[in-house]
């Protein structure tokens, strides 16, 4: 059995970020208990903020304009241990190229007066972010026809250096009449090490 999927999003904020994100995956079950795939990536972003004019992260900041382009390869995969139990694991490795140029002085947005390569990098703002390399281990336990848990555990490596690490709880709950919950907590480490807790509240409609 074999499916396909496309998939395409845009972040934007303003003048600050603009993002888009094209993604394909094909997945091939041998059985019903095994399902393996491939998945492809492309990118094309840009980011506007400030760094110091003298490279030194002090002095006067100067405007600029970061272009990130690149495309990745991955592969995932998922085996259902028990009727109630499923473990998947993913990995991913990316290729970008990343410009640098100063910007218009008149640049606001979000990043107006924000060093650009010292934004907090968490799993919040994950998908802003330029991975190296992204691996992926999880497990889902069902526990009813309308209920299921789902942990993971992410380990990314930035492509301006450093990584960033994530262990996540999160739940889908059937709410009725099409419509899927999905709240979820988490924490996530950073970079230069420092820490971030949070919390997420997901729902999709089905039809």
């Amino acid at each position: 059995h074999w499916q396909a999927s496309v998939n395409a999003s845009q972040r934007r904020d303003s003048s600050a970020l603009r993002q888009n994100d094209l993604a394909a995956a094909v997945d091939w079950r041998p059985t019903d208990s095994v399902n393996v795939g491939v998945d492809a990536t492309h990118r094309n972003a840009r980011a506007r903020g400030t760094l110091a004019a003298n490279g030194s992260g002090s002095g006067a900041a100067m405007p600029v304009e970061q272009h990130v382009r690149g495309h990745g390869v991955g592969v995932h995969g998922a085996v259902v241990l028990t009727p109630r139990l499923t473990v998947y694991g993913a990995t991913m490795r990316n290729h970008y190229r990343t410009t640098t140029a100063q910007a218009p002085s008149n640049d606001g947005g979000l990043l107006a007066g924000v060093p650009l390569r010292q934004r907090r990098v968490s799993a919040v703002n994950r998908d802003e972010v330029a991975l190296d390399r992204s691996h992926q281990l999880g497990a889902t336990w069902r526990v009813n026809d309308g209920v299921a848990l789902n942990a993971e555990v992410q380990q990314d490596r930035l492509h301006d250096g450093g990584s960033l690490r994530s262990v996540q709880v999160k739940a889908a709950i059937a709410a009725g009449a099409g419509w899927t919950l999905a709240p979820a907590i988490g924490r996530s480490r950073g970079r230069q090490g420092e820490s971030t807790n949070y919390g997420l509240l997901g729902a999709s409609y089905a039809w």
